[in-house]
């Protein structure tokens, strides 16, 4: 069986959300549309009459896959990384349901190894791992194949772990807001000193401004420097 990374996301992705099967896309807030029937893939307008220029191209594919199967499978790829004896305890998340599944696809066979070099490193298998999370309907799944990697849990698992992580990390950091900086474009030629030695004022929201104001002596030093 030959797959891809995308592939393999894709139908885990699928899997974990019920039989849910959404088309990968780069579009920001794209829209889906149901299918006509389940497993067409055909997209509908659902009623609304709309030209086909109007409708959306992302379509959203549904499988009926029985309540049980999706039980078992999902909570056996949680018990990969999050139980104890799994191929992936390594890399468990605090705080995340982090699922997935290692894999090794062979390059060749055992016979094949020993007649051609055991040791030869173009040899090693590949290794694969496809982690998503939340348990049920994931908002991420990341599927990463590491040639001649050896085993998927050691050498692609982390990988995914770190970007499940670093995805978890950033919407964390959304939900607590963020100071940001409104940037200013000066001409230096014409414009008055005093104009060129202004700061740009950080925007904050309300709750984080005692947090994330300086204190009156530090901003007052820090200006005189940068004056200076």
């Amino acid at each position: 069986m030959i797959v891809t990374p995308m592939q393999v996301a894709y139908m885990i992705g699928g899997l974990a959300s019920g039989g849910v099967f959404r088309q990968p896309h780069l579009l920001k807030d794209a829209q889906f549309q149901k299918s006509a029937g389940a497993g067409t893939g055909e997209p509908a307008n659902n009623g609304s009459g709309a030209s086909p220029a109007q409708v959306s191209l992302l379509r959203e594919r549904r499988v009926n896959i029985s309540e049980s199967t999706v039980e078992k499978v999902t909570q056996g790829m949680y018990g990969v990384v999050n139980e104890g004896g799994g191929t992936a305890a390594a890399i468990k998340l605090q705080g995340i349901e982090f699922c997935g599944k290692s894999g090794t696809a062979q390059v060749i066979g055992e016979n094949a190894k020993t007649r051609f070099g055991k040791g030869e490193k173009k040899f090693n298998n590949n290794a694969w791992f496809v982690g998503y999370a939340p348990r049920r309907d994931p908002e991420i799944v990341v599927a990463v194949l590491v040639e001649e990697g050896g085993h998927g849990a050691s050498a692609s698992g982390p990988i995914v772990r770190d970007i499940i992580k670093a995805y978890y990390d950033k919407k964390a950091k959304k939900g607590q807001g963020q100071t940001t900086v409104e940037l200013k474009r000066y001409d230096l030629d014409a414009a008055p000193k005093a104009q060129i030695v202004e700061r740009s004022k950080p925007t904050v929201k309300p709750e984080q401004a005692a947090a994330a104001v300086e204190p009156v002596s530090a901003r007052s030093h820090s200006l005189n420097r940068f004056r200076n």
